[in-house]
């Protein structure tokens, strides 16, 4: 790109931020990898921020660097799945699902989840540009089971069923899958990424290798509940393309998710413009984006007089084997992620029947705890893949498959070993 185009780029990115109305949700809590040098390349980190935090328009709009929204979409902005860059809140006070809370289409074929729904795609859209109607509503049902501790204590699961009404083309394809999907906290993720491979496959678990769609090679999955997405320049684009509806330079078709069949979709103005690569979110804007996310940490949370014993509880009850607590970076830092980044079989409770690369629909990357401290701080709680879990504990008690030993573990604890295993991954 030519240094005039990059003077005009600026330009209206600054423009189009400074227009923008205040924000509902900032992401002002979230700080710089602390082992980072806070060098004058900082403001790359701060306008990806507010790239991260704004709302985009839909075309055509007075400024071409801001619009280009949709058609169909599920938020105008990324921090309105990822408030304050923690993870999404899946329901409100009253149990509807909120904007955070996707609703992915796929099959028990991996092939057959690329594509998606013939008519709907990869993702049900929520909501749409003036001029066409969204997708669908959804909604949950909650079916309802109840474990009894070894200290006489009752815990009440709830497992959402996920609702769809009111399809505007038509009723699903009969293989079709639907599996909730909450908005993970940004946490991390850039140090995720610098992982060596090899000490991921170090540990004991199933990789997920996955086509990387900017090289077309097999790689590493790393990024997404089942490991299906290899690098966070991907996880950003896929982000930008189902959730905004963004072209951008992974995933260039300005139209999103609208498949064929939606005729109504395709006929919509796109925000696509000559000067910006053809695209609707360029490169010059897609790297301050993943700058800002392969950057961006959340503060630590105070830890409870008893974590230290819950931290030996932790791993007695053998819950390290797949949450790793540390890796060693190339640059030789160690971080504290507690996960292994790895497939494991978690039992018919957590199932959502859906194959996505080599991950069966029993089969989830390991969670990473830390940043978890900071999701158990908000109101309404959603752990697991669809927010099902309102605490630690009831996410916990959802372990199953290879994770059934540790969980039965948990089960015989006594009422204040509990409370200390819970306190201490609330520290994380």
């Amino acid at each position: 790109m030519s240094k005039s185009l990059n003077f005009l780029t600026g330009l209206a990115l600054l423009l189009a931020l400074a227009a923008q109305p205040a924000r509902a949700n900032p992401a002002q809590d979230v700080v710089r990898d602390p082992g980072l040098p806070q060098d004058a390349k900082g403001l790359d980190f701060e306008i990806g921020r507010a790239l991260f935090e704004r709302h985009w328009a839909a075309a055509p709009a007075s400024t071409q660097a801001a619009d280009g929204l949709g058609p169909l979409f599920n938020a105008r902005a990324c921090v309105s799945c990822h408030p304050g860059g923690g993870r999404g809140v899946p329901f409100d006070k009253l149990g509807a699902t909120l904007p955070a809370l996707l609703f992915r289409l796929g099959s028990h074929h991996a092939e057959a989840t690329l594509a998606g729904d013939p008519l709907y795609g990869q993702q049900i859209q929520t909501q749409s540009v003036a001029g066409i109607g969204a997708e669908a509503s959804v909604g949950v049902s909650f079916e309802t089971h109840s474990v009894t501790l070894a200290d006489g204590t009752v815990v009440e699961l709830r497992k959402p069923i996920p609702k769809l009404d009111q399809l505007a083309y038509g009723p699903l394809a009969s293989r079709t899958v639907v599996s909730p999907r909450l908005a993970t906290a940004i946490h991390g993720i850039g140090l995720l990424e610098q992982i060596p491979e090899r000490e991921i496959l170090a540990n004991k678990g199933k990789p997920n290798y996955v086509i990387d769609p900017i090289t077309g090679q097999r790689a590493l999955g790393r990024f997404g509940w089942k490991a299906g997405v290899a690098s966070l320049e991907v996880q950003d684009a896929k982000a930008l393309d189902l959730d905004i509806g963004l072209s951008n330079p992974v995933y260039r078709d300005a139209y999103g998710d609208c498949t064929a069949k939606e005729v109504d979709c395709l006929k919509m103005p796109t925000g696509v413009s000559p000067q910006f690569e053809n695209l609707e979110v360029p490169s010059s804007l897609t790297r301050l984006i993943d700058r800002f996310v392969g950057e961006a940490m959340l503060p630590p949370v105070p830890a409870a007089e008893n974590a230290e014993a819950g931290r030996k509880i932790f791993a007695e009850a053998g819950c390290g084997a797949c949450h790793t607590s540390s890796f060693q970076l190339a640059d030789g830092r160690n971080i504290a992620p507690y996960t292994d980044l790895l497939l494991h079989d978690m039992g018919f409770g957590l199932a959502d029947h859906m194959a996505e690369g080599e991950a069966s629909g029993k089969e989830w990357r390991t969670a990473p705890l830390w940043g978890i401290g900071q999701a158990l701080r908000a109101d309404d709680v959603g752990l697991l893949h669809d927010g099902r879990a309102r605490n630690v504990l009831e996410a916990i008690l959802w372990h199953d498959g290879e994770a059934a030993a540790a969980r039965a573990q948990v089960e015989q604890l006594s009422t204040q070993d509990r409370q200390a295993l819970i306190d201490f991954i609330g520290s994380l």
